[in-house]
């Protein structure tokens, strides 16, 4: 307690201004000037509450920090209303340029994010930039950030291209060529043609060779899918140095070659194409017999990544020791891997195996199981065959009205054992005429 003194303080605040009561003074008093009568009125009394029935103390300290921190609290959501209020007007009143769109959605791009580019290449693209209307296309195009819409796709394209965008005239050459248009993909390819790829290159030949049989000058067109075939090949596309082969083999748009044709497959068999080493082998077998060892290890390489028709000539080779020590047992394995994919010939010869014990013991009735199937699926020689068992009950109960049918299918492709076995039965003249007809064009057929 300050002492109390009777002396004037020399610091007197002016008249108008009163001090707080003192700490003894009631804290609900106000000086008579600013009391009204609603302030000097008794208080209504408080209701009566009833009695609480095992109601919990409450802390009063506790209390009244819950009610600064719900205050607190309630302070904070309404900052981060207002924050959040003037950040989304900002949003809305700050409108960004067509430039400024493309160059947020490019940035995006970059970043790998193209589903969040795609509406600032909306915007970007509305506004008339046309930079953005390639990257909007291929949204479309690829279903990236929006549904695949492939005639969406086209009008962006179409518009880049109007702008002198050559990839768009690449992009609407694609699409022409999955389209199968092919006359429209050949004339925009050649369009871009500096801007074109191997795969392009590739696509360019196809429609070219596609579209010669129907073209006023087909060797023209074959001409001109070979020289993109080489544009892509050169280029390390397999698919193009396969038709390169191919191409030279048969003398198709080119002068025939083997040799040039075994260049070219050789280029896809060493990346392990299995079916370029089986045509590189069969070139080296047809043409350099001085080859046929490396033409068997090719056909060993192709043979194991699954190709049929490559077992099937290295079982032969096996039989015939052609290119290698001859193995009956071997050549009966690579048969049975062909026949297994249901092979033609591999079932034929496999027949023959078990018929003839080569190789392997002999069963009669898995020959005619082979012979049957070789037959279902078209060979000549198994039909002949497995009609002459059917016909003489060899292994097979007599049924000469099954084996006429494989007879006349074998005859019909002018299988010379077939035609003799018909006009051992006397059957030609009562054959329908088409059938005659059909007979009379084998020069093997015995004249009547």
């Amino acid at each position: 307690m300050h002492p109390t003194s009777t002396e004037p303080d020399a610091d007197l605040p002016p008249p108008q201004f009163r001090p707080l009561p003192r700490p003894d003074e009631s804290a609900t008093e106000l000086p008579p000037e600013f009391a009204t009568a609603a302030d000097t009125a008794a208080p209504p009394p408080a209701p009566t509450l009833p009695p609480a029935v095992n109601a919990p103390s409450i802390n009063a300290t506790a209390l009244t920090g819950r009610q600064h921190g719900v205050r607190r609290l309630g302070r904070s959501l309404l900052y981060a209303a207002i924050i959040s209020a003037v950040g989304s007007a900002w949003f809305y009143w700050h409108e960004q340029s067509p430039q400024e769109s493309y160059d947020a959605a490019i940035q995006l791009v970059n970043k790998g994010n193209l589903a969040g580019a795609f509406p600032l290449l909306q915007e970007a693209a509305a506004g008339g930039i046309a930079a953005a209307y390639m990257p909007l296309g291929q949204c479309y195009a690829q279903g990236v950030g929006t549904t695949a819409n492939a005639p969406v796709a086209r009008t962006w394209f179409t518009k880049a291209e109007q702008a002198g965008i050559a990839a768009a005239t690449v992009a609407l050459a694609d699409m022409d060529f999955a389209e199968q248009e092919y006359p429209a993909a050949i004339t925009r390819y050649r369009q871009a043609e500096l801007h074109l790829n191997a795969q392009q290159c590739y696509q360019c030949a196809e429609a070219y060779h596609r579209s010669a049989p129907n073209a006023a000058d087909p060797a023209d067109f074959m001409q001109q899918a070979m020289y993109y075939y080489s544009k892509a090949a050169e280029q390390g596309h397999a698919a193009a140095a396969m038709a390169l082969g191919t191409c030279c083999y048969k003398g198709v748009g080119c002068p025939q070659s083997v040799g040039a044709a075994i260049k070219w497959f050789t280029v896809v068999a060493e990346q392990g194409d299995a079916e370029a080493q089986f045509r590189l082998a069969w070139c080296l077998l047809e043409s350099a017999p001085e080859q046929a060892t490396t033409a068997v290890q090719w056909l060993a390489r192709a043979a194991e990544q699954g190709n049929a028709a490559a077992a099937y000539d290295l079982a032969v080779c096996y039989l015939n020791g052609n290119g290698t020590a001859a193995s009956p047992e071997l050549a009966a394995r690579y048969l049975q891997q062909a026949a297994a994919k249901e092979h033609p010939a591999a079932m034929r010869r496999l027949a023959f195996c078990y018929r003839d014990a080569t190789g392997m013991p002999r069963d009669i009735p898995q020959a005619l199981h082979y012979f049957a199937k070789a037959a279902a699926a078209g060979d000549a020689e198994a039909q002949f065959n497995y009609a002459w068992s059917l016909h003489h009950g060899y292994g097979v109960q007599k049924n000469l009205q099954a084996a006429l049918p494989l007879y006349l299918k074998a005859a019909a492709q002018q299988y010379a054992p077939a035609q003799e076995a018909l006009h051992a039965l006397y059957l030609y003249p009562f054959l329908p005429e088409i059938v005659r007809n059909l007979l009379q064009k084998s020069q093997n057929y015995p004249k009547m």
